[in-house]
């Protein structure tokens, strides 16, 4: 196995997509099919690309064929992209979970139900409960963290990636818990100075003048930017 084949088997959503499907147990073909709006054929192909990436073993049992997860191999990827950026996954990670500390400092001043959601004049519309509040949105927000940095760092041509680029992604995340983290709290507790609209408007500026920087100068690849292989296609 190849850190290439590798990467390049991942670049590709439906089979991410398997690989999660397997995280479950062995599935035949049709069970790994019956998910998926494509042909037979198609599955088997992408199928093919896991196992010769040695991702997934293929075992035979009277008239089905059975793939299981190659947990070891998954694991070294993982391995990998944590060792490679050990110090930035670190920093962001933590930040993205501040919130969830600051929520639970603050666990006694909040109310039983908190806003989770708010309309376009920035008035709440939704509530939760304080438990989902203070923790399901950063759990959510830092899974978001991990796959956008593994799915990143695998992509077959990342050295069309510069390092900038491959730090904005790292960052998006960790700024978005922030903002979601204040204008929760902020809502809930009444802060007198939490003007949703004003922060929202401010952080939506920033990232389009941040990626409009960027993105024109980023290579051609398959995870970052309008150059991805399948819009030039």
């Amino acid at each position: 196995m190849g850190f290439a084949e590798t990467f390049k088997a991942l670049s590709d959503s439906v089979r991410r997509d398997i690989l999660m499907l397997l995280r479950e147990g062995r599935m035949s073909a049709g069970e790994i099919g019956s998910h998926f709006d494509m042909t037979g054929a198609t599955i088997s192909y992408h199928l093919n690309i896991l196992k010769k990436a040695g991702l997934i073993f293929e075992t035979k049992e009277k008239n089905y064929i059975y793939y299981t997860l190659n947990t070891p191999v998954v694991e070294e990827v993982m391995l990998w992209v944590i060792k490679e950026n050990k110090r930035i996954l670190m920093i962001t990670s933590l930040i993205i979970l501040l919130p969830v500390l600051v929520g639970l400092l603050l666990w006694h001043q909040l109310p039983e139900q908190i806003p989770v959601h708010f309309n376009s004049e920035g008035v709440a519309d939704s509530y939760q409960s304080k438990l989902w509040g203070v923790t399901f949105i950063y759990l959510v927000i830092f899974a978001c963290h991990w796959f956008a940095a593994i799915i990143t760092s695998v992509d077959p041509r990342r050295r069309n990636i510069s390092s900038k680029i491959y730090r904005l992604v790292l960052w998006i995340c960790p700024v978005i818990s922030v903002f979601v983290g204040v204008t929760i709290y902020g809502t809930a507790l009444n802060w007198p100075w939490v003007n949703i609209n004003f922060m929202a408007n401010l952080l939506l500026g920033v990232i389009f003048i941040v990626i409009g920087n960027y993105l024109p100068k980023c290579r051609q690849n398959y995870t970052i930017g309008i150059k991805l292989p399948w819009t030039l296609s």
